[in-house]
């Protein structure tokens, strides 16, 4: 085989420049070197554990990789689910829930006990249980 001229100044004399990329032609070049060379040179038995345990390495990362991947895909779609199901809960129910707020139902303690002259803790009972039962009204009855 002659030695051709490389497309790149990459490789000098057979030799790769540290640092530097191989293009395709050098890459073919160098292929076709090691394709005539392959009945001259043997690894050894340690080169090829060691080439052997490098490929292992890199599939255990690589698959270590990919699972990780779906592992995120998979909790960004639960995420994305549960937050369309809590906006469509929070749509069904935005009519037939609403939350009491204590100044409300402390507010309307006070009118209780004005118009039932009533001591304001039991007014503040009342009151609580009208709420209470206004929602409880919302609530459709199933029979268990």
């Amino acid at each position: 085989m002659s030695d051709a001229s490389f497309e790149s100044d990459n490789i000098w004399d057979g030799v790769l420049v540290p640092g530097s990329e191989l293009t395709d032609s050098d890459v073919r070049h160098l292929e076709a070197q090691l394709k005539v060379a392959r009945d001259y040179v043997r690894p050894s038995d340690p080169l090829r554990s060691k080439v052997l345990c490098k490929a292992r390495e890199i599939a255990d990362d690589w698959r270590s990789d990919r699972k990780l991947y779906n592992a995120t895909i998979a909790i960004a779609g639960c995420l994305f689910l549960m937050a369309i199901t809590v906006k469509s809960l929070e749509s069904w129910w935005g009519g037939s829930f609403q939350r009491g707020s204590s100044e409300e139902i402390v507010a309307r303690a006070e009118r209780l006990a004005a118009e039932k002259n009533l001591r304001h803790d039991d007014s503040l009972i009342d009151a609580y249980r009208e709420w209470r039962l206004s929602l409880a009204s919302r609530w459709p009855k199933v029979d268990p």
